[in-house]
Order: structure tokens, then C-alpha cells, then sequence
């Protein structure tokens, strides 16, 4: 409910205790590190710590893990697990404790595993291009490094299947060389060449013409026996092979332990390049950043145990101070609505509370009813206890949860039950069965009601919004110049109202206000020749309090689409009556098309509802700019 307070930290520590304070700090998750700047006196000593090969050797040890983790979870049991609870371990003991090394050892294992692995594919996939090589020839009885003779000369090669080796031999006859068939397949005829060395120039030229493709040999020994001698190399290959999967899928046991030392390197990796941020000399570390005032006692108690000088200052005017939000186990859902448009600026105020009761009432009402409402909450509270995501995609759940529990309060009100759902089946037995079910009114049957109570919920919204604007001018100027920009206002309006009631009286309250906002233009506006223009121009806002509380008409389209839809697919469900495909069909029109109404008008109505927040709500007071507080924490992508 409120902007953290924040304290600048200044820290001169000696080298030899940096590294442990830093995972001190880390594991406290409190402290967002800022670039360290000297003072001109002392940057004759002070330069920039180096870490960039260290920063470069995590990067490839964190990238090396990452690929072992993916190859072993393709081997685990638990990879079709719903639920994958992260690892609970402390890092420290993790490092101290021997995990580190075994972790290490399973790396260097896989690696050498998925390198032989690599070798015996090769392997593999040459023995197979070896045999097709060598299978048209391992009937011939000339060993493959036999070229001919001093005066003769032997070629392999291949011959399309439609050429005929008669004809080729008829073409060679006066070179005195000759064609003999090896063997054929679908590929070709393969064959040899036989003929006088001194005309072979002369064979290859007429060969050519038929299609022939000179084979380049490169083994040595007879045909058939390479060809067996290859295909075991193959089977040796391929049997190594199913191994060396075997033990790449033993190793997956150790899983666990190299997601651990993901996370650890990961953190390691995060404060290398912290360290970046660090001025050091041979002995000495300036350390800057910004700490929350309620973690002050505990970073001072660390570091009364190390020799080192630091200092807990606050911020200046000049400083870029970062944003850390306070709220209560309810409004901290929520904080990720403030976050898509703008966190507060530091020193601002914090509207999460506020918006969080608006911002779920807002969708209660444009999505009234009570059957989706408790798809939400079991949607939004069970499953970050089933499937155990990280803290924020925890809080978008549970928002949703609310935000449901706020839909079923209005659905009573409004008469949503999954649309019309009861009173469609009630219809099926009884003639006698009431238009609606809605307490208050039905946005289908009363929607000009709908909207009136939409429009109203509206001015509610505006007001509570000037309410916080009138109590932060108060704060920062003055009660007068509260009550002359705010104030007034409501006075004006309060004007309006009574005119329709108590023309008299409504009359001269009507004026009161109006005056009262001619004055606060007139008194804030320092130049007295535009003061009175001032005044005036400020009756234009006139325009922007109608524009935005005729944004609140959105409450009626929306609440009027997801029960128009809900209607359609009940009236589409029970078309059959009560009889065996009747209910089939109900059944079937429930879960398809109540399921898509859901989820098309749980988007429409998200996006609505912070509309509202940011343009009508914020606009009267929100003031934006903040930046996230970041603090140097540990990794937990598997751990906690």
C-alpha cells in the first residue's frame, strides 16, 4: 500500500571479504547494485573490476549445462510429470557439500558420451555409404587397387540401365578393349573396362558418349571381403551405439543435480556481472546501490562482521531511485496490473490497494456470473498449487481468482448462473418459469438499468480517484489548493444533481462551484494577465469529467456480450428437450461453448477493466516513471 522506503548504500570493503559478502547479499535478495562512481579523489585507485573472463567461462560452462539438462530430460521418468516442484537446496552447501563435483562429473560424462556418440554415428552412416559403394562389386574377383599393367588398363564405372553393353562392346572393337557386366541394380549396370593402355584416351571418349561414369577408387583388397569387413564396422558402430544411449539414459538420475548447478552458475553468472558494476583497487571495492529501509539492521549486522566501511544515506532529488512496491497478501496480486502500464515514481503514491477492490469489482460487473466466476477461482487458486510456476505467473493466477470470486458476487446480483442455464432446463418441464433470476437487474431484459449502475459504479470510480488527489495536494501544497482543484469540483457536481431536486438550492451551489474553479485557476496561474483565461480554461475539464465517465458505458457492452453468448449456447443446448440426445447435446453445448465464452470475454474483460484503471482512475492522480527495483538475487529457474 505504499512505495518502499529506499536507502542509498555506500560500501568500501576489502577485496579478500568482497566475494563472500556478496553471496551474503545475494542470498538476502535485498540489495540492487548501481555502477560505482569515486569521488574525483579517490579515482586515481579506483578503476573498474574486470570480470570478463569469468563472465565468458560461465556463459559456456551455463551454455553446456543447458544442453545436458534438455539431452537427459528426453531420458527422465519425470518428464511427463503435471506437477515438476522445484528443487528445494542451498546453494552454498550444494557447492561445499560435494554436489557441485558430482554435478561436474555427470557433465563431463554426457559430453564424453554424446562425443563417442557423435564418432559412432560417423562411423555408422560411413559404413552404410561403404556398402552401397562396395555391394555392386563384391562379386568381382580383381581387388579394387588393380589398375592393369604396363601395357593395360582396367576401369570400373557404371552404365545407365538402358544402355546395351553389346552395343558398347560393337563401338570398342577397333580399340581392341572391351566391357564386362559385374552386376545391376536400379541405380545402373556397373562393369569393367579392359583394353591397351596406348588407346585408352581413345575408350573413354567413345564410353562417355554411352553414359559411362568412371568410378574413382580409393580402397585397396578384394571386394567381397571389404564389403563384410564394412558392414561390421557398421554393426560395431551401431551396437557401441545402443551403449552409449544406455548410459546417457543412466546418467539421467543425476538430473536433478545438474539443474542445481544450472542455478548455481546461473547465480554466479549474476554476480560477475554485479562485479562489472564494482570499483576496485589491489586491496580495496566501492559498492553503490539502494537497500529498503527495513533490511538496513540486517545488511549492518553483516557488515560489522567484516572489515569494511559503509554508509546507509538518502537519496537525492538527482537520483534515479528504484521502485519497490509494499502490499498486503490481497493488493499484491495485483501489483502486475500497475506494472503493464507504469510503476509509481519513487515518493509517489502507491495506488495498488485501491485499484485492486476496483479493479476486481469493475470485471464483476462487466463479467457477471456466477458459474464463471467459479471457474476462476478454481482456475485461479489451484493451479499455482498444482503446477508450481515462478512467483509472478503465482499472482496473475490468483488475481484471476479474485477477480472470479467478484464475478459470483455479482452474478447473484445480476442473475448470471452460466448465463440462463437454470431457467433453459426449468423451461424444459415447466411453462411457469420467471424471465430472470437477477436480484437487482438483468443486462439483457434491464440493460438501460445495467448501464445506469454501470455509469454510477463509474462516478464512483472518478470520485475515489479525486479523493486521492485532493489528499496528495493536500499533502504537497495546501488545504486551500486542494479544496480550489478538487474540491470544487465535487461541489460543481453536487451542484448538478440538486438542480434536478431542489432547483434553488442546486442553483447557487451549482455557482459556488463554479466559482470555486474559476479561483483555482485564477490563484495558481502566476501571470496576472493570463489569470483570468486561467480560470476560465479550467471549465473545459468539464468536457473531460463527462468523457470519462461515459467510458463506463463499456460496463454494459461488456456485461450485455458474455450473457447474450451464455443465452445463445444454453438456447443451442437444449433445443432437443429433456430426452437422452437432449442431454447429450446439453452437455456438449455446455462445455464447448460456455468454455469459448470464457475465454473470449475473460481477455475482453481484462483488458476493459485496466483500461479503466489507467485512463479514467489513474489520469486523477497517478504519477508514473518508476523503475523496478532489481536486486542481485540467486537464480531459481529449478531451485528454491
Amino acid at each position: 500500500m505504499s512505495v518502499t522506503v529506499m536507502k542509498k548504500l555506500t560500501l568500501f570493503a576489502c577485496r579478500g571479504d568482497s566475494e563472500e559478502i556478496l553471496s551474503k547479499l545475494v542470498k538476502l535478495r535485498c540489495v540492487e547494485l548501481k555502477r560505482s562512481d569515486p569521488d574525483p579523489e579517490d579515482a586515481e585507485f579506483l578503476s573498474t573490476c574486470d570480470s570478463a573472463d569469468r563472465r565468458l567461462e560461465l556463459e559456456n560452462r551455463i551454455g553446456r549445462i543447458e544442453a545436458a539438462i534438455s539431452v537427459l530430460s528426453a531420458h527422465s521418468p519425470k518428464k511427463f510429470a503435471l506437477v515438476k516442484p522445484k528443487i528445494e537446496v542451498d546453494l552454498d552447501e550444494f557447492k561445499s557439500g560435494g554436489g557441485y563435483d558430482e554435478a561436474i562429473r555427470t557433465l563431463e560424462r554426457l559430453e564424453a558420451i554424446l562425443a563417442e556418440e557423435k564418432e559412432c554415428r560417423a562411423a555408422v552412416a560411413a559404413a552404410a555409404e561403404g556398402v552401397q559403394s562396395l555391394t555392386p562389386w563384391a562379386d568381382s574377383d580383381i581387388p579394387l587397387e588393380f589398375k592393369g599393367t604396363e601395357r593395360t588398363f582396367l576401369i570400373r564405372g557404371s552404365f545407365p540401365q538402358t544402355v546395351d553393353l553389346a552395343a558398347v562392346n560393337g563401338a570398342l572393337d577397333e580399340t581392341y578393349a572391351f566391357v564386362q557386366r559385374v552386376s545391376e541394380d536400379s541405380h545402373g549396370i556397373y562393369a569393367t573396362v579392359i583394353g591397351l593402355r596406348e588407346s585408352e584416351n581413345e575408350v573413354m571418349r567413345l564410353l562417355v558418349g554411352f553414359g559411362f561414369n568412371r568410378r574413382e577408387e580409393t580402397q585397396t583388397g578384394m571386394p567381397g571381403r571389404l564389403l563384410e569387413a564394412t558392414k561390421k564396422r557398421g554393426r560395431d558402430a551401431q551396437e557401441r551405439l545402443e551403449e552409449l544411449k544406455a548410459l546417457t539414459a543412466a546418467l539421467a538420475e543425476g538430473l536433478d543435480g545438474l539443474k542445481v548447478l544450472y542455478d548455481y552458475e546461473k547465480t554466479e553468472l549474476e554476480k560477475a556481472q554485479k562485479r562489472s558494476l564494482v570499483a576496485c583497487s589491489d586491496s580495496t571495492e566501492l559498492w553503490t546501490g539502494w537497500v529498503p529501509e527495513d533490511k538496513v539492521a540486517k545488511l549492518t549486522a553483516i557488515f560489522d562482521s567484516y572489515s569494511c566501511a559503509y554508509e546507509f544515506s538518502d537519496p537525492t532529488e538527482e537520483d534515479d531511485v528504484p521502485v519497490l512496491l509494499k502490499n498486503n497478501k490481497f493488493a499484491e496480486n495485483f501489483e502486475w496490473v500497475i506494472s503493464l502500464y507504469s510503476l509509481p515514481r519513487y515518493g509517489s503514491f502507491d495506488p495498488t490497494f485501491i485499484m485492486s477492490i476496483c479493479y476486481a469489482l469493475l470485471f464483476g460487473i462487466m463479467f457477471a456470473d456466477v458459474g464463471y466466476g467459479l471457474v476462476m477461482i478454481l482456475a485461479g487458486f489451484l493451479v499455482p498449487k498444482l503446477l508450481n510456476p515462478s512467483p509472478w505467473a503465482n499472482r496473475f493466477f490468483r488475481s484471476f481468482g479474485y477477480c472470479g470470486i467478484a464475478c459470483m458476487v455479482m452474478g447473484v446480483l445480476f442473475g448470471g448462473y452460466f448465463g440462463d442455464l437454470p431457467l433453459a432446463i426449468w423451461r424444459w418441464y415447466s411453462d411457469d418459469v420467471p424471465s430472470s433470476l437477477a436480484i437487482i437487474a438483468d443486462p439483457v431484459l434491464d440493460s438501460l438499468m445495467f448501464m445506469v449502475i454501470g455509469i454510477a459504479v463509474g462516478a464512483v470510480h472518478l470520485i475515489v480517484g479525486m479523493i486521492i488527489k485532493f489528499n496528495i495536494v493536500r499533502k504537497q501544497e495546501s488545504w486551500l489548493t486542494a479544496i480550489l482543484d478538487v474540491g470544487s469540483w465535487w461541489v460543481l457536481f453536487a451542484g448538478i444533481g440538486l438542480v434536478f431536486v431542489l432547483p434553488s438550492i442546486g442553483l447557487w451551489v451549482l455557482i459556488a462551484g463554479a466559482v470555486g474553479i474559476f479561483m483555482g485557476g485564477f490563484v495558481a496561474e502566476k501571470n496576472w494577465l493570463k489569470k483570468p483565461f486561467t480560470g476560465l480554461l479550467r471549465f473545459y475539464d468539464v468536457i473531460n469529467y463527462a468523457s470519462d465517465l461515459l467510458s463506463y458505458s463499456r460496463i454494459l457492452a461488456l456485461g450485455l456480450t458474455s450473457a447474450v453468448i451464455a443465452q445463445v449456447v444454453n438456447i443451442l443446448g437444449t433445443m432437443m428437450g429433456p430426452s437422452i440426445p437432449g442431454f447429450i447435446v446439453l452437455v456438449i453445448a455446455f462445455i464447448f461453448g460456455h468454455a469459448l465464452n470464457i475465454g473470449l470475454n475473460v481477455m475482453g474483460t481484462f483488458v476493459h477493466s485496466a483500461r479503466l484503471q489507467y485512463v479514467e482512475f489513474f489520469g486523477k492522480f497517478f504519477e508514473d516513471g518508476g523503475r523496478a527495483f532489481d536486486p542481485v538475487k540467486p537464480t531459481s529457474k529449478y531451485t528454491k
